[in-house]
């Protein structure tokens, strides 16, 4: 789901308003339930969303004025409109999850499926992000309710929402036989926002929301350059400048290696 879709789209203009703080109060609420299932309710200027999360993945998350948005995305993935219709109605009145009916019914593959729902949550999730919240409701659901292969770690899939309305080029991942941590941070309206996991290994929402305010606050002492720090027990490097840096384990190539890149060399 890292990798950039045919059926992505560029948010920019869906997104222009987008709030970093609403994007940190979203993250603050996705931070308690990390390991719970749930449901929040986040209510806008624009209307209410919401964000599903089971056993601490989230599953998806749907924004205001994007009823039709997953339906239509199925539709260009190859599922013909009359099936979607009869689809659509099943589901209203069975409770039936529309994907395991699209996949279930040999209409699309669970691979496919995984990457429109992916598309739908990245968009549905800048979206939400792009507005004033009021207040985000919790409300504790029953877990296990969605396929593992159609739920998304917490912090990859808020890192693709960010990164396409900040406009940050896509880049893969950065190879590593070491199961560690590394994190592209954009810095936006003064909020350290994550943009790419780079490590094989994607942190908590919550350790990451630390680890990256850490690192913003050794990046303002330097202004720009590779230095090293350290959080309790553990060693960490940052390379980048004030608005973007690579935070990661240890003395990783990672973020020597990102900032090489970045300069060109």
């Amino acid at each position: 789901m890292a990798l950039p879709s045919s059926l992505s789209i560029d948010m920019g203009h869906l997104t222009a308003g987008f709030n970093a703080q609403t994007f940190q109060q979203l993250s603050e609420a996705l931070v308690q339930t990390e390991d719970q299932s749930a449901m929040l309710s986040l209510h806008g200027a624009q209307g209410v969303g919401g964000v599903f999360i089971d056993e601490g993945r989230i599953a998806w998350a749907a924004a205001p004025g994007t009823r039709r948005f997953l339906s239509h995305r199925l539709v260009a993935a190859g599922v013909s409109e009359d099936a979607m219709h009869g689809l659509l109605e099943e589901a209203r009145t069975s409770g039936a999850p529309l994907g395991r009916m699209v996949v279930d019914r040999g209409l699309m593959s669970a691979n496919t499926f995984a990457e429109v729902l992916f598309e739908h949550t990245v968009v549905s999730l800048g979206l939400m992000a792009s507005q004033p919240l009021e207040r985000i409701e919790h409300h504790n659901r029953r877990g296990g309710t969605f396929e593992l292969a159609t739920t998304f770690p917490m912090v990859p899939l808020l890192a693709e929402s960010v990164r396409r309305v900040v406009k940050a080029p896509w880049r893969e991942a950065a190879g590593a036989g070491e199961d560690l941590i590394a994190v592209e941070i954009a810095v936006v309206d003064q909020q350290a926002l994550p943009v790419r996991v780079l490590g094989p290994r994607a942190p908590k929402l919550s350790e990451l929301r630390s680890l990256a305010g850490d690192a913003l606050a050794v990046m303002s002492d330097i202004g720009a350059g590779t230095v090293s720090f350290r959080r309790g027990a553990s060693s960490w490097s940052v390379s980048g400048n004030q608005s973007s840096f690579v935070v990661s384990e240890g003395r990783s190539a990672l973020s020597f290696s990102w900032m090489l890149a970045q300069s060109g060399a």
